[in-house]
């Protein structure tokens, strides 16, 4: 799925989707991870950041592309 299909489908549900992650952010989609793309990470910048705000107390949920599909395929 591209992103753009994930953040029109979050849209559709009415999720204020947003390109970068702020303080106010809930949820993270993380994608497939490609390794040759993450410049010798396992994660993504974006995904790590997101682990970092866990860790200093922010309530924020990192969902994988699975698990979305299935949390919009249960909304049906």
């Amino acid at each position: 799925m591209t992103r753009q299909k994930a953040a029109d489908l979050a849209a559709q549900i009415g999720v204020a989707v947003r390109q970068n992650l702020a303080n106010k952010s809930t949820h993270l989609i993380v994608g497939e991870q490609y390794p040759d793309v993450l410049a010798d990470h396992l994660k993504s910048s974006k995904h790590r950041k997101a682990e970092k705000m866990q860790d200093d107390g922010h309530l924020i949920r990192i969902i994988s592309e699975t698990a979305f599909r299935g949390l919009l395929s249960s909304g049906d």
